[in-house]
């Protein structure tokens, strides 16, 4: 009687283990939330979707956790943004240790990239160390070689130009889902049918939610406001909003007494309505540029959090976006 139980019991665990296989065994990387929230859309049950980067943090200067470098090690794909967002991820990428596949999607989803602003309404961007490398160079180097140099340099600061911001537009959603899709189907051809379905209907939520949000803005178009750092270009080109400013230049780099007195004059310049903090940083820096003005100030979390239902974590982060902009810039003072 006992070996006939033990028997059954083996059974049960068999058939349990075997139905839970597929997602076990597939093993999906993300950096960001809503990386995450778009991944965790096309894999559904077929596969575990893991978060590097906890939710309120900031992708910029993260250090990865030695759990974290494990789970890479076992990944079958990993999905980030570009190692000029997530850094963090550009020397596990060129590690023999990991087989998995890192797609960066700015690179490889087909996504339009914009350029950093600069300018009269945006500090100078000034990269550092991308000037002076020839002459480290000797004098015997040829030609060629100096061709070469110049050229990858010039590749380099052009690179360095670049919005990586893509997910705040849904349109670039849609093209990161698409391509994830794609990526998941080739490496678990057998879960094919899920994946396309998955991906069908996440395309349909993105779409119903670029509408919504572009009728919840259209009242707010024309006020200009400022940003804590320039990371909603993407948001803004997509529902012509009037960003005016950036009081960070770099995020990982405070400003000078110089920068925050230029943006002090161009809230004041430019009537700005409301002036964003953000979830991941201090919001003293917003406190200073304001005093002495009419702007109001509020918070933004352009990165979100992770939800358990698919997709919704992506949705939710740009209808709160939306919905914080709407109440600070539909009226200039809460007077």
């Amino acid at each position: 009687m006992f070996l006939v139980n033990l028997r059954r019991c083996c059974a049960v665990l068999v058939l349990v283990f075997s139905a839970n296989a597929t997602a076990d065994d597939h093993l999906i990387v993300t950096s960001i939330a809503p990386i995450h929230a778009l991944a965790k859309a096309v894999a559904g049950d077929k596969a575990r979707v893991v978060q590097l980067v906890p939710d309120g943090a900031s992708p910029h200067g993260y250090l990865l956790k030695p759990s974290q470098m494990r789970e890479l090690l076992k990944a079958d794909q990993v999905f980030f943004v570009s190692p000029l967002l997530e850094d963090f991820l550009a020397k596990p990428q060129r590690m023999q240790e990991v087989s998995g596949e890192f797609s960066a999607l700015a690179d490889d989803a087909g996504i339009a990239l914009l350029e950093k602003r600069s300018g009269d309404a945006w500090p100078d961007h000034h990269h550092h160390g991308e000037e002076g490398h020839d002459d480290e160079h000797s004098d015997e180097a040829s030609s060629d070689h100096h061709e070469d140099d110049a050229h990858h340099a010039e590749e380099e600061a052009s690179e360095h130009k670049r919005d990586m911001h893509i997910w705040l537009d849904p349109h670039n959603a849609i093209k990161i889902i698409e391509h994830i899709r794609d990526r998941l189907v080739a490496t678990f051809p057998d879960d094919r049918e899920a994946f396309v379905r998955n991906a069908d209907a996440a395309v349909a939520r993105l779409q119903a939610l670029d509408a919504a949000l572009a009728k919840q803005l259209a009242p707010v178009t024309d006020a200009p406001f400022v940003v804590f750092h320039d990371a909603y270009q993407y948001l803004e080109r997509r529902y012509q909003l009037t960003a005016v400013g950036s009081i960070l230049v770099d995020p990982d780099e405070p400003p000078s007494v110089q920068q925050v007195q230029q943006i002090r004059e161009r809230i004041q310049g430019s009537g700005a309505q409301c002036v964003f903090s953000e979830v991941q940083f201090s919001d003293k820096l917003v406190a200073t540029v304001t005093e002495g003005s009419s702007a109001k100030s509020a918070m933004l979390d352009p990165l979100g959090k992770a939800a358990d239902a698919p997709l919704e974590g992506y949705v939710a982060t740009l209808k709160s976006l939306a919905d914080v902009m709407l109440q600070c810039l539909s009226s200039k003072t809460d007077a």
